[in-house]
């Protein structure tokens, strides 16, 4: 009970956690393994600021695979500009090389 009382009274910890959990259940959708936890998945949004540049927009944070065949996971992971997780979604659909858009990215 008392970690629902903290919940209600931080407001970022519940958006953080539903984030994460609706980015499990779009896994799971999905049909793609996912290996982090909460922890893990937070430690890539270690603080408001990189929270707040979290989005839809061409220069906002988003999350992505380095390897699309494995999991999701804190070794496979990284946080890119929604604009190079574009390219290289549109590079490995046409079967180019993907490394160079890796070279920005936030990792573990």
């Amino acid at each position: 009970m008392a970690s629902r009382i903290y919940y209600r009274a931080n407001t970022f910890l519940q958006k953080r956690h539903r984030a994460y959990t609706r980015h499990l259940c779009q896994c799971r959708y999905r049909r793609e393994e996912f290996e982090l936890t909460l922890q893990d998945w937070s430690d890539f949004w270690p603080d408001a600021l990189t929270w707040s540049q979290r989005g839809r927009s061409v220069n906002s944070l988003c999350m992505t695979r380095l390897d699309p065949e494995k999991p999701w996971s804190r070794t496979n992971c990284c946080l890119v500009t929604r604009e190079n997780q574009l390219k290289i979604k549109n590079a490995r659909i046409s079967g180019k090389d993907t490394t160079k858009y890796f070279l920005l990215a936030r990792t573990l």
